[in-house]
């Protein structure tokens, strides 16, 4: 038994499914029907994935965490950041089955106690709805999905709180491991983009796709000129441009010749997220400048953001007077003074009219009917069937209904409404958006007090990215764009990472094998000393 590991039990029964499902798969292919052997390779590539990493396959979780699409090909169309946990939750489960040490742990109380008011009345608008809403699954309402989302997003607390011999090395990597997992987005997103046609193709597999695009693409056949066209997943990169580089290479240092690209590199990322065409990125990119900057050299940053600031008004300032730059750009600086084009600046408005609009619906007509709990996910089915012709029949919908919000009252029925006060109040009524308040306001104190009580020159790169990515999600989803499901799939693994690092941290410091009388007379300790011994693995010297 003491032969028998977790790794050795997945090959097994990666060995086992294989010749178990040959038949069938072989008979399945020859009739043209590929999806059960693509699901198949895929389950046994995840598994060879699993054996590989073995002890560190919590690593996959942070990889995937700025990969946004689902693999159509599966049964339920897992997203990869829902496969991650799952997968993650299935190695620690086999290793509890055959007596590995795990330790199951709920993670620190200032952030399970208030999700867990969260989750409370998510789960009871689940289990009052008498319907699990996934098709699959025999549901025959809409809106399970989602359900089934926030509890998988809430399980990577646990999980990783759980995870045994996380090495303080690793948790060191993981600004790197996101940096690489956005590169995965953008190749079936750019095609799909240059493309459109060929997005249903990928969608078969893939949903990474440029939607919006396809779309616009059908309604311009119907309703002449297209919108400005945007490319998501650059911004994603651009953030994770800004996020390494803070994270490895100290803004205290930048000043230095061996580091004068550092600012330069910063400055693309924030580019990047301006030619993504979302205002939100840029937004979000600037809190995440402004949190990573602060735990680098504190106030300080107060004296670098002004160089950000400077090339932005460049760009707006410049903007049809001596160069013209791509609409998408123009859209997302739009929100700044400058001679914009038309084209850009009108949908900008246009989608800043659509969320108040939003807005003033839903404080009119549904937050009246249930302001306690919400209403939760489900929604009737047949808002889906009529939302398939969206791109085609919208106008004519809106002209025939005489409705002036029919434009954004789908969005809200069906459990969308962008906006994320909206989104919680919905879903959750003013309990657990009284919750939710409690739980964003316990992430951002237990980031910042993560970072407030390390010098600068000690903090380590998961504590910059944490508080980066944090700050952002929390303020973004107040002020820009706000939805449970993804809130709680980003902010959970990085909150609980961080939570790790401290507590690494913690034992380390506390061990007298990690101090010297010598050390302890000449400075505070943050971190263990044989770790200071290998600077490179957090800030790479001159």
């Amino acid at each position: 038994m003491q032969n028998l590991t977790v790794q050795k039990i997945c090959l097994f029964l990666i060995t086992l499914a294989f010749f178990v499902a040959a038949p069938w798969l072989t008979s399945e292919t020859l009739n043209g029907n590929t999806l059960p052997l693509l699901t198949i390779g895929g389950v046994a590539v995840l598994l060879l994935f699993v054996y590989g990493l073995g002890a560190r396959c919590w690593m996959i979780i942070p990889f995937c965490l700025s990969i946004d699409g689902n693999l159509n090909f599966l049964p339920l169309n897992f997203s990869l950041q829902e496969l991650a946990i799952i997968t993650v939750f299935c190695y620690l489960l086999l290793r509890t089955l055959f007596g590995l040490d795990v330790g199951w742990k709920l993670g620190p109380a200032l952030l399970w106690m208030p999700l867990a008011g969260v989750l409370a009345v998510v789960v009871y608008h689940w289990i009052s709805s008498g319907d699990i809403g996934i098709k699959l699954l025999g549901g025959g309402g809409w809106g399970g999905r989602k359900y089934f989302k926030v509890l998988i997003a809430s399980l990577g607390i646990p999980l990783l709180a759980s995870f045994p011999g996380m090495r303080w090395k690793d948790l060191q990597l993981v600004p790197l491991i996101y940096f690489l997992g956005s590169f995965v987005d953008i190749i079936p997103d750019t095609i799909s983009t240059l493309a459109p046609s060929t997005a249903p193709f990928i969608w078969r597999i893939y949903s990474g796709v440029n939607l919006t695009e396809y779309g616009a693409s059908l309604q311009g056949n119907f309703l002449g000129e297209s919108g400005v066209t945007r490319i998501g997943t650059l911004g994603k990169l651009g953030t994770a441009v800004g996020l390494v580089t803070l994270c490895y290479f100290p803004a205290s240092n930048w000043l230095y010749p061996a580091r004068l690209w550092a600012l330069p590199t910063v400055l693309i990322g924030g580019l990047l997220c301006a030619i993504s065409g979302f205002r939100n990125m840029v937004v979000r990119y600037s809190l995440s400048l402004f949190a990573g900057l602060y735990a680098s050299i504190r106030w300080k940053a107060l004296l670098v953001l002004p160089l950000g600031l400077a090339a932005v008004l460049g760009v707006s300032f410049t903007q049809g007077k001596i160069f013209d730059y791509p609409l998408a750009m123009q859209r997302a600086l739009s929100f700044l003074p400058g001679d914009w084009n038309p084209k850009a600046k009108g949908e900008a408005d246009a989608s800043s009219e659509w969320r108040e609009k939003m807005k003033t619906l839903f404080y009119r007509e549904y937050f009246v009917k249930h302001p306690i709990l919400g209403v939760g996910y489900h929604f009737d089915p047949e808002l889906a069937k009529v939302d398939t012709d969206v791109y085609l029949a919208i106008a004519q919908r809106r002209q025939d209904s005489g409705d002036e919000f029919a434009d954004v009252r789908r969005f809200i029925e069906m459990r969308q409404p962008h906006e994320g006060p909206i989104h919680i109040l919905l879903i959750t009524g003013a309990v657990g958006a009284a919750f939710f308040v409690w739980f964003c306001a316990s992430l951002l104190i237990f980031s910042f007090r993560s970072v407030s009580q390390t010098l600068p020159s000690r903090i380590s790169p998961i504590q910059v990215w944490a508080v980066a990515l944090l700050l952002p999600q929390v303020l973004g989803f107040f002020f820009l764009f706000g939805d449970l499901t993804n809130f709680l799939i980003q902010v959970c693994p990085v909150a609980i990472l961080l939570y790790r690092f401290e507590r690494l941290k913690k034992d380390a410091l506390h061990d007298s094998r990690f101090l010297s009388a010598s050390h302890e007379a000449a400075r505070p300790l943050d971190v263990p000393d044989p770790l200071l011994a290998h600077p490179r693995i957090f800030h790479p010297p001159l």
